[in-house]
């Protein structure tokens, strides 16, 4: 009976401490945002430095940055050396604005200021099923980036860094090479694009977005040397797309809409297709049911961002089936790759 009863109090005490852990997860993201603001992982990456010189550095307050190092350092971006000293570790690295994979425009973006204040009104979108971010600005977040060019130029930087290296693993595992014509549909910066054109020679594309995105697209893939291989189209795919490609591609673009305007989407694409033609939409792909680990977390809590800031969502294989059928297309296959998002083919 002791034993049990030792056993409960344990089991208790272990689900107190997970709890506190993750209530305090908030805290920790804040606080890789800030260290992501004050570019600290630049200052870091040549190597270790007193508390004081980094404050010289970043313009801070020395007592102040320590304690943000300090805490950073419990989990596991910076290293408290003897002498006072902190160096950056693999982990922190991925803050580091000058390396292929960074997050650091990420962590700024995510935690940034206008979604920090979306995800105050949380519990607005999940009592009364509208967009928090819409509640807490006045507008939606569209309409947001374009009246605040830095608050755009935030978000596009933060999709070209975690693009990078999810473009990486969906060109990994699906076979462009049979692809000659592709178009990519809300193209954004030209990101996907510039990727698979230099992998695939072979290959020419457009780019398809709003007006003053499609001009970063032109900018990104002129600077990459493809603007002969590569049309760039100002367009809205809610009212149609460009005809005659082999291929169409939704990189992470059905995700920022609720049902009535992704379909509306995949009727652009079905419209331009033809019987041969395939439609590749990138996303997360989430399971019919959710089991506690890490790896489906990382599918599903991203939901919930889509909630609060697009009142798109994340969708699961059943309810990606029933959007393309409404949209008089069928989902054929879809090829997990090394990373959260999968790449689904639907065709005619």
């Amino acid at each position: 009976m002791t034993t049990s009863t030792d056993g409960g109090k344990l089991g208790a005490t272990s689900a107190t401490m997970a709890m506190l852990q993750l209530l305090a997860g908030g805290w920790a993201a804040r606080a890789i945002h800030a260290a992501a603001t004050l570019g600290l992982a630049d200052l870091l990456k040549d190597r270790s430095k007193t508390c004081a010189e980094l404050a010289k550095a970043s313009n801070t307050h020395p007592s102040s940055l320590r304690r943000l190092l300090r805490a950073l350092a419990a989990v596991g971006l910076f290293t408290e050396e003897q002498g006072g000293q902190f160096s950056l570790t693999p982990l922190g690295a991925t803050l580091r604005s000058d390396v292929a994979s960074s997050l650091r425009a990420w962590a700024e973006y995510a935690q940034g200021d206008e979604a920090y204040r979306a995800w105050g009104s949380l519990l607005h979108s999940v009592r009364s099923g509208e967009t928090a971010f819409n509640h807490a600005h006045g507008l939606s977040v569209w309409e947001h980036r374009s009246a605040h060019e830095e608050h755009a130029s935030r978000y596009h930087k933060a999709m070209a860094s975690l693009g990078g290296p999810l473009n990486d693993a969906a060109i990994a595992s699906y076979p462009f090479s049979e692809i000659k014509t592709i178009v990519d549909v809300g193209g954004g910066d030209g990101s996907l694009l510039v990727a698979l054109l230099t992998k695939h020679p072979a290959m020419s594309g457009a780019l398809l977005d709003v007006s003053h995105v499609a001009e970063k697209g032109r900018k990104r893939l002129a600077e990459a040397g493809l603007s002969a291989r590569c049309e760039v189209i100002a367009g809205d795919a809610l009212i149609g797309v460009p005809g005659g490609a082999d291929a169409y591609v939704l990189s992470r673009v059905i995700h920022d809409w609720p049902d009535a305007q992704a379909v509306a989407i995949l009727k652009s694409c079905s419209r331009a297709m033809h019987g041969c033609t395939r439609l590749l939409i990138i996303e997360r792909v989430l399971p019919t049911k959710v089991e506690a680990s890490a790896n489906v977390a990382m599918q599903v809590v991203p939901d919930l961002n889509m909630m609060v800031m697009t009142g798109g969502r994340e969708r699961t294989q059943e309810e990606f089936t029933s959007l393309l059928a409404a949209a008089g297309l069928r989902l054929k296959r879809i090829i997990p790759t090394l990373s959260p998002i999968s790449v689904m083919e639907a065709g005619l």
